[in-house]
């Protein structure tokens, strides 16, 4: 697990100033925290799957809702 990522994220979430200065200059900010390209990328595209990836985190996906209504005798 790359707990850089993951520590950086928990700060976000618990530090007011750290968000705001993410908010305006983010590849400053994930450039000091010394997060890796992989997760720079995930968390400029917003993507959640990148970011787990970017984690060492297998990503949860809702399970698929198949009707079949064949099947509903």
């Amino acid at each position: 697990m790359k707990t850089a990522l993951i520590t950086f994220l928990n700060q976000l979430g618990e530090n007011p100033r750290q968000r705001l200065a993410f908010a305006n200059n983010a590849d400053s900010v994930m450039a000091d925290a010394g997060l890796d390209a992989s997760a720079r990328r995930a968390l400029r595209l917003r993507d959640s799957t990148a970011i787990y990836e970017a984690a060492g985190l297998e990503a949860v996906q809702p399970p698929k809702i198949v009707n079949i209504p064949q099947s509903f005798g």
